[in-house]
């Protein structure tokens, strides 16, 4: 999803929380509603519009009810009822952040046009460092105390992880402040959350009609060596499961850790997205990556870079190889249940 309609719906959505749901006596609607208009038209191509009838809502100055009520018309992007969840809940963080109270939000958002342009550059880098929460990249130091307190993991397998994944970094070229760790919370997609994330290619708008399980992340740990293994170029799904076996051996790491099963697509993408953005380089040094996400028919979902933007397309071979086509080392820990 395109990021500038996360920050029209924000406003929106803002103008429900100050004027709906907390309207007590602090500023008048219309200015709110005026201000988003013109943001919404700008933006996206939403208009909000005044109605006749309607449930009466508060008048912000006198106290008195005004038939008055407000709809979404002309939207040319539609939401999903989760993934509007899922933006209410980042909503509620994002104005937790902005303004400790209500008045001082209302004050920013009702500022004059200088103000306001600072406001909304604040929105702008508070809703990227909300979005970006999702995957987070760890020192080995902070993984390690991850897997032990957050996975109540033993020390012995906690170090196995920490000290292969870094072998297998430095046998890559990778200098020790890589990250190797990128801890992820839950509800993350690969349709909604990953463009907001980085660069992809449309926007991934082209995925949205694609028939795969776009299952959300769980809170989790994923460990492994930020790098395709060209050495897993040209084998066929059997083959480079056996060759992850093999690495797992070769750097230490414990049984079953990158061969039991490919990642599903949202996490390795979300791993590139954030290697790319503390590298400024291509994950897959210039290959296609199989992944565990199948579409309908049994066909994978692949990952690449084209231009410096993030695709995702789709292996309609099935389990065969190809000289382009490998996979990447990487591994899952999730979280103890709470």
């Amino acid at each position: 999803m395109c990021y500038d309609n996360l920050l029209v719906l924000f406003k929106f959505l803002v103008f429900f929380l100050l004027c709906h749901r907390e309207a007590e006596g602090h500023g008048h609607p219309n200015g709110i509603a005026s201000f988003l208009v013109m943001t919404c038209r700008k933006k996206a191509g939403i208009t909000i519009s005044r109605q006749k009838g309607g449930k009466p809502q508060p008048d912000m100055e006198s106290g008195k009810g005004k038939p008055h009520s407000w709809e979404v018309r002309n939207m040319d992007r539609k939401f999903k009822g989760s993934q509007s969840r899922q933006i209410e809940k980042l909503v509620g963080d994002v104005l937790a952040s902005l303004a400790p109270d209500k008045d001082e939000l209302q004050e920013r958002v009702l500022a004059a046009p200088e103000r306001s342009a600072l406001f909304q550059q604040r929105v702008r880098e508070v809703l990227v460092a909300m979005l970006a929460r999702y995957f987070i990249s760890l020192t080995d130091e902070e993984a390690f105390a991850w897997l032990m307190e957050d996975a109540g993991q033993e020390e012995l397998y906690a170090r196995q992880i920490i000290t292969g994944c870094r072998k297998g970094a430095r046998e890559q070229g990778f200098a020790d402040n890589v990250p190797c760790h990128y801890a992820v919370e839950a509800g993350a997609t690969l349709k909604f959350t990953i463009p907001t994330l980085g660069l992809c290619v449309d926007d991934f708008r082209y995925l949205q009609g694609w028939a795969f399980p776009d299952t959300p992340t769980e809170r989790c740990l994923v460990s492994g060596v930020p790098t395709a293994l060209r050495e897993a170029a040209s084998q066929n799904i059997t083959t480079q499961l056996r060759t992850l076996a093999a690495v797992e051996v070769h750097w230490g790491v414990p049984t079953g850790f990158f061969s039991q099963e490919l990642l599903p697509t949202v996490y390795t993408a979300g791993v590139a997205l954030m290697h790319h953005k503390v590298t400024k380089r291509d994950m897959f040094n210039g290959l296609w990556v199989r992944t565990g996400t199948c579409i309908a028919g049994g066909r994978r979902l692949r990952l690449d870079w084209r231009g410096g933007r993030l695709a995702c397309g789709i292996w309609r071979w099935g389990a065969d190889g190809f000289p382009g086509l490998a996979v990447a080392a990487l591994g899952v820990t999730k979280a103890l249940e709470h």
